[in-house]
């Protein structure tokens, strides 16, 4: 289970990245409307609605795990689609606002679409470094962090090399029902 320590410092390494792709998504979509005050009065806005989202929602995830139990990955998963799915209808809403007529259906979901879908891979990772720096362990935390990156990499490749092995299978003439294959996911 993770400390409300953890909780805080999850929440803020996300705030630097999602205001990164903020921004800069609103220079992308928009242009000159795009003007430096209303960039950064949309990304504060926006931004700190998501903090406090981000943070009660990962409190509220964190109360439906037993005393002492981690967060599997499909919980995680679970979680993070859920933050994105509350942060993708909170977005149109604030573009509407912030940007009027300039806001046609094709900016908001386009910009939109590219941030959350960054997020929801961007959060995932994050979620899954936290766990893992968040269990009791006599390794330094620096040390857990690498070790965090490393195991969340290493599962990334595991996952894209079966996803090639039953491509290849396909390819090659050969049924994906019945071919022995197990799931990647182990864990």
């Amino acid at each position: 289970m993770q400390t409300q320590r953890h909780s805080w410092l999850e929440v803020g390494v996300d705030f630097v990245f999602m205001l990164m792709f903020n921004i800069g998504g609103q220079m992308l979509v928009y242009g000159r409307l795009a003007t430096t005050g209303r960039a950064i009065t949309f990304a504060a806005s926006s931004l700190l609605l998501s903090v406090s989202r981000r943070y009660l929602l990962r409190r509220w995830f964190n109360t439906l795990l037993r005393i002492g139990e981690g967060q599997s990955r499909a919980f995680s998963l679970l979680e993070a689609l859920t933050d994105t799915l509350l942060a993708f209808g909170m977005s149109i809403v604030l573009q509407w606002l912030w940007y009027g007529p300039a806001a046609t259906w094709a900016a908001v979901t386009g910009l939109t679409l590219g941030i959350y879908v960054l997020t929801l891979g961007r959060r995932y990772l994050l979620r899954r470094i936290f766990e893992y720096v968040a269990q009791p362990q006599s390794v330094p935390l620096l040390t857990r962090v690498r070790q965090g990156i490393r195991q969340t990499i290493g599962y990334g490749r595991l996952m894209w090399a079966g996803v090639a092995r039953r491509v290849d299978g396909y390819t090659a003439g050969s049924s994906l029902a019945g071919s022995g294959d197990t799931d990647v996911d182990q864990g």
